[in-house]
């Protein structure tokens, strides 16, 4: 199927969007949906007789990323490219944010900030100073209990505290979110 590639990089088909690379901006592109068993990707962007990428290119005219590009990739002569595709990208993806909605580019900034962060805390796993944790628990609940019963008892007062704001609800399981859901719910 023909189609053009917009200023931003992308291309529709099928009511969504894909991107595409750079240089194909403004050129006619021919989409081809081809089966998952023959190619790595179920949807092919090309333009017409174009050949592939050349040896020192990251993407092929056709806006395919090259199909070794790991292998590429392992030679640091061609992290450049790299970096430059990714700045290209970064660079128009943010252009088209910002012609979208006013509040689009924070939100992008706020959704890759938190995948920074789920990456590095599953990679290093959460940071924490237990000395410190376990002070600041001991302000806001009082000091670690030295046995059940008094782990009970101290539990009890920090419920009752709660409780005793909606009478006849002093068996409510402060642990229990359906519990706290219904207390929540009957009071006034």
């Amino acid at each position: 199927m023909p189609t053009s590639v917009s200023k931003t990089c992308l291309v529709r088909f099928d009511n969504n969007k894909y991107s595409v690379t750079a240089s194909a901006v403004g050129r006619p592109v021919e989409i081809r949906v081809v089966g998952a068993a023959q190619y790595d990707d179920l949807f092919e962007f090309a333009a017409p007789d174009e050949p592939g990428p050349g040896p020192d290119e990251l993407v092929d005219p056709a806006g395919h990323l090259r199909g070794d590009s790991e292998r590429w990739l392992a030679d640091p002569a061609h992290l450049a490219s790299w970096a430059r595709a990714a700045l290209t990208a970064a660079q128009l993806q943010h252009a088209a944010a910002e012609s979208t909605a006013s509040r689009l580019v924070a939100t992008i900034h706020s959704e890759s900030a938190a995948a920074v962060l789920c990456l590095e805390l599953a990679r290093d796993g959460l940071p924490i100073d237990r000395v410190r944790a376990e002070e600041l628990l001991r302000v806001a609940v009082g000091p670690r209990a030295s046995g059940d019963a008094q782990e009970r008892q101290s539990r009890r007062t920090r419920d009752d505290a709660v409780l005793r704001h909606v009478p006849g609800r002093e068996s409510t399981d402060l642990r229990n979110p359906a519990q706290v859901r219904e207390l929540l719910a009957a009071v006034p």
